[in-house]
C-alpha cells in the first residue's frame, strides 16, 4: 500500500494544474501584452528587437525574448504560455511541499493545501502577478525559478544533501543561473546577496561547497552583471529621471515591507512556533534548526528584494515589483512548518480537526476560484467580440482605420473608469484617447491605425 500513498498529493497537484491552465485560457491579453504582439515576427526580428532594447530600454533579455515569442506566435504562443504558467504555479506549490524536508504523504497533502491557500489569498494583487500574462512572465516565473535554484543551495548547505556532480549537470545548472540571474533586478540582487552570505558562512565553518553550487553562483553573478550593467537601464533612467533621493528610497522600502507584510504570514509563524514549543523534544531539535535556517534564507531574500530597489537605476514602487517579496515570504512561512509535530498530531485524535481545516481551505479556494473563473470567462467573451470588430474594420476599411470599442465589464465594474487591480482581478484596458500607449499597442497588434473606447 505504501506505493499508493502519494496518489492524493499527485491528484491534487494535477487538479490544480488543470484548473490553472483553464483559468489562463479565459484571461485575455491586456495592455503590455499587445505591445509585444508582433505581426509576421520571426526569430531574427525578435532577436534584433531585444538586442536593441538591451541598449535603449532594459537589460531583462530573457524576459523580453519570452514575452515577444509568447505574444507573436498567435494561438500557439498563447497556449504555450497557458501551459507554462500552470506549470509555474504547480512548481511554486511543489516547492513549498519540498522546503520543510522529507514528509509523510498525509503531511505533504496538508502542506500543499495550506500553501495553496496562502498563495491564492495573501498576495495583494495575484491577478496582476500570476494571471496577467506579462506580469506572470516578468515577475512570477522569475521568482519561482529563483526559489528552486536557491533550494539547491539550501539542500546542500543546510540539509547536507549533495546532488549529482556530473559535468553536464554542473554546466546546465550554471547556464540556468545565468538566465534566471538576468530575469529581474530585485530578484537578481536579493538572491546574489543571500547566496554570497550563505557561501561565506559555509566557508567560515570550514565546509567545502560543491562544484554545482559554485557554478551556480558564478552563473548567477554573470547573469546579474549582464542585467544590471545593460546600457538600456541607464538610458531609461535618464528618460524617466530620478524622482527620489537615496534616503527617501530607503524610507519607502521600509514602508513597503510593512505594508506588504500580510497578517496571515505572521499568524502562521506564530501558530507554527507555538506547535514547535508545545511538542518540543531534543529529538526534533536538528530538524527545527534546519527548517528555521531555511525559512530565514527565504525571508532574507524577500527583504533583500525590496531593499535592492533602493540601488536600482529606476526605482519603481508599483505593486507588481513586490512580487518577489510576497512569494518569497510565502515560501519562508512554509519552510518553518512544524513537520515532525504535525506528523505526530495526524496519528492522534487531532487528525480530525486538521482534516477539517484542510477541507475548509480547499472549499474556500475552490469557491473563490470559481467566482473569478466566471468573471474572466465573461471578459474573455467580451474581448473576442472586440477582436472581431477590429478584424472586420481592418478587412473592410480604408486607411486610416479608426475603431471604437466598447469598454470591458469586469464583474460589476467597467474598464472605462480605469485599471482594475484588486486581489485576483486584473484588467488594464485601452482608454478613450487614441494617443494612449495602451491604445497604440492594441492598434499595432491588430494592424489598424487607431483604437479607442467608445464614448
Amino acid at each position: 500500500m505504501a506505493r499508493y500513498e502519494n496518489i492524493p498529493v499527485i491528484v491534487v497537484l494535477a487538479i490544480v494544474g488543470i484548473a490553472m491552465f483553464q483559468l489562463n485560457q479565459v484571461v485575455p491579453r491586456f495592455a503590455d501584452d499587445y505591445c509585444r504582439s508582433l505581426l509576421d515576427a520571426d526569430f531574427i526580428s525578435v532577436l534584433n528587437i531585444v538586442w536593441g532594447e538591451y541598449f535603449s530600454w532594459t537589460g531583462r533579455f530573457p524576459v523580453q525574448m519570452t514575452l515577444y515569442y509568447a505574444f507573436s506566435s498567435g494561438d500557439t504562443g498563447l497556449s504555450l504560455f497557458n501551459l507554462l504558467n500552470a506549470l509555474a504555479f504547480i512548481g511554486a506549490v511543489l516547492l513549498a511541499v519540498r522546503l520543510p524536508g522529507p514528509l509523510r504523504p498525509s503531511v505533504q497533502l496538508l502542506v500543499l493545501v495550506l500553501y495553496l491557500a496562502l498563495l491564492w489569498f495573501t498576495p495583494h494583487r495575484l491577478g496582476e502577478l500570476v494571471l496577467w500574462k506579462t506580469g506572470a512572465i516578468q515577475y512570477f516565473w522569475g521568482v519561482v525559478l529563483a526559489a528552486w535554484i536557491m533550494k539547491v543551495v539550501v539542500d546542500e548547505v543546510i540539509w547536507d544533501r549533495r546532488r549529482a556532480q556530473g559535468l553536464v549537470v554542473v554546466a546546465l545548472f550554471g547556464v540556468a543561473c545565468v538566465i534566471v540571474g538576468a530575469w529581474l533586478e530585485n530578484i537578481a540582487g536579493a538572491v546574489a546577496v543571500v547566496w554570497l552570505l550563505v557561501m561565506n558562512v559555509q566557508l567560515r565553518l570550514g565546509r567545502r561547497s560543491s562544484q554545482l553550487v559554485w557554478a551556480g553562483l558564478v552563473g548567477w553573478l554573470i547573469g546579474t552583471a549582464l542585467l544590471v550593467l545593460a546600457p538600456g537601464n541607464y538610458e531609461r533612467a535618464d528618460l524617466i529621471g530620478y524622482l527620489d533621493s537615496p534616503f527617501e528610497r530607503i524610507l519607502q522600502a521600509v514602508e513597503r515591507i510593512f505594508h506588504y507584510l500580510h497578517p496571515a504570514w505572521l499568524g502562521a509563524y506564530l501558530c507554527f512556533g507555538i506547535l514547535w514549543r508545545i511538542c518540543w523534544s531534543p529529538s526534533i531539535a536538528p530538524v527545527f534548526r534546519r527548517q528555521l535556517l531555511t525559512s530565514l534564507v527565504f525571508a532574507a531574500m524577500a527583504v533583500a528584494s525590496v531593499i535592492s530597489l533602493v540601488a536600482a537605476p529606476v526605482a519603481s514602487w508599483v505593486g507588481r515589483v513586490f512580487t518577489p517579496f510576497e512569494v518569497f515570504m510565502t515560501f519562508a512561512v512554509m519552510a518553518f512548518f512544524p513537520t515532525p509535530v504535525v506528523g505526530e498530531l495526524l496519528r492522534s485524535r487531532w487528525r480530525y480537526p486538521l482534516a477539517g481545516l484542510l477541507a475548509g481551505l480547499m472549499v474556500a479556494v475552490m469557491i473563490d476560484f470559481d467566482q473569478h473563473f466566471r468573471i474572466y470567462a465573461e471578459v474573455h467573451d467580451q474581448q473576442e467580440v472586440r477582436d472581431r470588430l477590429v478584424e472586420l474594420a481592418r478587412a473592410n476599411g480604408t486607411p486610416p482605420i479608426r475603431v471604437e470599442l466598447p469598454a470591458l465589464v469586469v464583474g460589476a465594474r467597467s474598464t472605462a473608469s480605469g485599471t482594475i487591480n484588486e486581489g485576483r482581478l486584473f484588467a488594464r484596458d485601452i482608454g478613450a484617447s487614441v494617443g494612449s500607449w495602451k491604445n497604440a499597442c492594441y492598434a499595432k497588434a491588430f494592424g489598424v491605425d487607431e483604437v479607442a473606447l467608445a464614448r
